[in-house]
């Protein structure tokens, strides 16, 4: 199946202009419920809404609907986890700067938590909406912009590293792209067995193979897709997973960094191409997939794929702040210990939990 391209307006997504509001009487009713489901779930809202009676519940409501009883689950569960909320007002704050006022911050803030809502409402969708109706969704409302880059890269026969970030729609980038005819591998982790089941399920359907890179080393397992002629879908800001290069840094949403190697290494291993893609929300519930070539001179520097693909990351962050939803895990930069210099007097940054 191929997708068709239709015409859409208007891709950032304005941050709202309004004061935090308080809790609806239906709100503060079902409080009570999620107060406890949070508990037993240790206040994680990944966890919370991927137990089972969340499940039952998201599997039989209209996704207009769904979306709506998500709103009042995140607002619910921010107002009772301090910690994270705390952690991303802080990542927000360093973001905008020191001349930032109070208010634009809770602006920015509620937009960012309905970003959130809406990235944990598309990962339901994807493991337990029926196929059809996906589908359904993606031809009636994605735009593919820079097709041909990945089809050219394809024809190479070496595979290609596609990647991304946790930002948009990113949920849906292997369905539109396995809906286009490419055999993929993604990496993804699932909290919950029920739904990394339900995605396993329907990733056979389309010839696709899911990884968790934060449960199994998948670096052979990744070279061995490329070189099967695979698409292999990977995100660039796993920031608890990056491993550092020794003496190179980056300015990663202006915070000083470790540059993360994982990308050169599986780049330089396999010889792949590698695009760059993010999927946009739009407004109507609508969605860009936008793709981007990543040139790799044949004496690339060391460090030049990973620079790229970040640079190409936050030159969008920078615009559409609210569709990046790590804002809780950017406390890590701020928090690290700043850069050293060694006897050649290089940048050095020393082993931290950021670059762990």
């Amino acid at each position: 199946m191929r997708l068709q391209p239709t015409t859409l307006s208007g891709l950032a997504l304005p941050i709202e202009d309004k004061a935090p509001r308080p809790l609806t009487k239906l709100e503060w009713s079902l409080k009570p419920l999620f107060s406890g489901l949070a508990i037993r779930r240790n206040l994680d809202f990944s966890r919370l809404l991927q137990s089972a009676p969340s499940i039952w519940l998201f599997s039989r409501l209209h996704p207009s609907a769904s979306r709506w009883l998500l709103g009042v689950v995140g607002s619910a569960y921010f107002s009772l986890d301090h910690s994270k909320r705390k952690r991303i007002l802080t990542s927000l704050e360093a973001f905008l700067g020191p001349e930032a006022s109070q208010d634009q911050i809770m602006r920015l803030w509620n937009s960012v938590r309905s970003g959130i809502v809406d990235h944990y409402h598309e990962k339901l969708m994807m493991g337990f909406k029926p196929l059809d109706s996906l589908q359904a969704l993606m031809n009636k409302r994605l735009t593919v912009e820079g097709e041909e880059i990945l089809a050219q890269a394809h024809a190479q026969g070496r595979g290609v590293i596609m990647v991304t970030g946790h930002f948009g729609a990113v949920e849906f980038i292997p369905l539109s792209l396995a809906m286009l005819g490419y055999p993929l591998t993604t990496m993804v982790h699932c909290k919950s067995q029920v739904l990394r089941e339900a995605l396993e399920y329907k990733a056979s359907l389309f010839n696709t193979n899911l990884l968790d890179p934060k449960s199994e080393s998948v670096l052979f397992r990744a070279l061995q897709a490329l070189k099967e002629g695979r698409v292999l879908i990977t995100q660039c800001d796993e920031l608890d997973c990056w491993r550092p290069y020794p003496n190179q840094m980056i300015d990663f949403l202006g915070m000083e960094s470790g540059l993360d190697r994982s990308l050169d290494l599986l780049a330089r291993k396999s010889h792949s191409p590698v695009v760059f893609g993010l999927m946009h929300r739009a407004p109507r519930r609508r969605y860009r997939l936008r793709l981007h070539q990543v040139a790799i001179p044949e004496k690339a520097a060391r460090g030049q794929v990973g620079r790229a693909c970040l640079d190409l990351l936050c030159q969008n962050i920078k615009h559409e702040p609210q569709a990046w939803y790590e804002w809780a895990k950017l406390i890590r930069l701020i928090n690290d210990v700043p850069p050293v210099v060694n006897q050649r007097h290089e940048p050095v940054r020393a082993p931290s939990e950021a670059a762990a």
